[in-house]
């Protein structure tokens, strides 16, 4: 061990002992403590030699410290607590020396020193903090921002008020009969579940008034409006099973998120479930992989702003909404890897928006209606049937579709030939390649090639496979 100055010496052995744990030292009884910056246990028993333990902290600030146990029978030593005092605040504690020097920290200093560096010390923290810190008083307005912000306004809607808001949106007025029908249920959401109490009648100028309360500080939507985007949400909520069947609820009829268009979760996919514009019209459905049960609602074509719905890879089963060609605003549409039949009517035509068209994998049946040709140029990325049970023969018109990048026709029954895509988009991905310079986008054409003649597509099947 190393000579301990006298004035250590003269201390007690408890506060030797502690010097003696920030230097790294044995203590004077011959025990190890577990606290050495050596690396030895900081916790539970521990005999001489062991070296599994983890590394105690230098401060050795909680570390137990290993004591005999009772006797010499060379039994288990005790673990005794910690000293509530972290060693270097034990060894900062000065020992007096006379009248005009103190010990600390291994040397002697003037008493004068040490109260004028003290001092400065003093002055150093707290002339800034009195510079910095706000004087409560002197700024009314900050005053009144730190007041606690008032409650958000409601309105208890009756019974009548919501069914005259969404009785036009039925299908059929019977629904509403039927307890157990998705849109009964939605309206008692709305009535007696309190889905409606946070929309205010238009001129109220609470958080959520029905008026100015858009995302992005616009004229927002009305009462009513807000009304009928509530009630179709909790439709499609309750006709997909969300209380009993989804995965996840993504705050789906939140009762503490007032504002359905915050009730939206990123997904992995790079969106959230639910997204609206800045007046506050949802924009975006998706709820992909979330195990949807049941049917797409008519309703949703009440989401007139709508422009996203990705339900990919759920158990939706039923026929396409037949209100689907009247949401003229739909960018993106995937449908895709459910449980979906009924035909593919003329009317989707409609849909000239569209850049995303994707109802593969289900289990379609009847013809490719010609009238989807009319999507035309915007079509810029998917147009996929791939996978259900068409028949006849892919369109001539389609290959109006230059600005597509995949064209999916294959697995189904289709028949026929499809030599005039080739002509006209040369696929940049076909056999033998050669049409990278073509300047169109389009990567991919698949279709069943041994029923439909196609020199340019790459499946089905894959060119190496046959």
């Amino acid at each position: 061990d190393m000579r301990l100055p006298s004035a250590v010496m003269s201390l007690p052995d408890a506060e030797v002992r502690r010097y003696r744990v920030a230097q790294g030292q044995r203590g004077l009884d011959g025990t190890r403590n577990a606290a050495l910056s050596s690396g030895t246990s900081g916790g539970g028993a521990a005999g001489e030699g062991d070296d599994t333990a983890p590394t105690a902290p230098e401060t050795a600030r909680s570390a137990p410290t290993v004591v005999p146990g009772a006797g010499d029978d060379g039994g288990a030593p005790e673990t005794s607590p910690a000293t509530p005092e972290t060693p270097p605040a034990a060894v900062a504690r000065a020992t007096k020396m006379d009248n005009s020097t103190v010990y600390a920290f291994g040397g002697t200093y003037s008493v004068w020193k040490v109260a004028a560096v003290a001092a400065a010390c003093l002055v150093a923290v707290v002339v800034p903090l009195a510079v910095l810190l706000p004087k409560r008083g002197t700024d009314p307005g900050a005053d009144e921002a730190n007041e606690a912000a008032p409650p958000p306004r409601t309105h208890d809607w009756t019974r009548d008020e919501v069914l005259a808001a969404v009785t036009r949106t039925l299908p059929s007025p019977g629904l509403l009969d039927e307890s157990d029908s998705p849109q009964a249920r939605a309206v008692e959401w709305l009535v007696g579940g309190g889905g409606a109490r946070h929309v205010v009648p238009d001129g109220g100028d609470g958080p959520a008034a029905g008026v100015g309360d858009g995302p992005g500080g616009g004229a927002g939507l009305s009462a009513e409006a807000r009304i009928v985007q509530r009630y179709v949400l909790a439709v499609l909520y309750y006709s997909t099973s969300g209380d009993t069947e989804w995965t996840s609820q993504y705050n789906y009829l939140s009762d503490e998120i007032p504002d359905e268009c915050d009730w939206g979760v990123e997904l992995n996919n790079g969106w959230k479930s639910i997204d609206c514009d800045d007046l506050g019209n949802v924009q975006l459905i998706n709820l992909w992989t979330n195990n949807l049960v049941g049917t797409i609602p008519d309703e949703l074509a009440e989401l007139g702003e709508l422009t996203t719905i990705d339900l990919l890879t759920n158990s939706l089963s039923g026929t396409l909404p037949s209100r689907l060609a009247e949401m003229t605003q739909l960018r993106y549409l995937n449908l895709g890897y459910n449980r979906l039949t009924g035909t593919l009517s003329p009317d989707l035509g409609n849909l000239d928006r569209l850049q995303y068209f994707m109802v593969d994998i289900n289990r379609l049946t009847g013809t490719i209606p010609s009238e989807l040709s009319r999507l035309g140029a915007n079509l810029t990325g998917w147009l996929s049937v791939e996978g259900n049970d068409l028949t006849g023969t892919v369109p001539r018109t389609f290959d109006s579709f230059v600005n597509a990048t995949w064209l999916y026709f294959n697995r189904n029954r289709l028949d026929g030939s499809v030599e005039f895509m080739c002509d006209r988009l040369r696929p940049e991905m076909a056999p033998g390649g050669g049409n990278a310079d073509a300047g169109l986008p389009l990567l991919e054409l698949w279709a069943d090639r041994d029923r439909v003649e196609c020199s340019c597509c790459n499946c089905c099947p894959f060119p190496e496979e046959e």
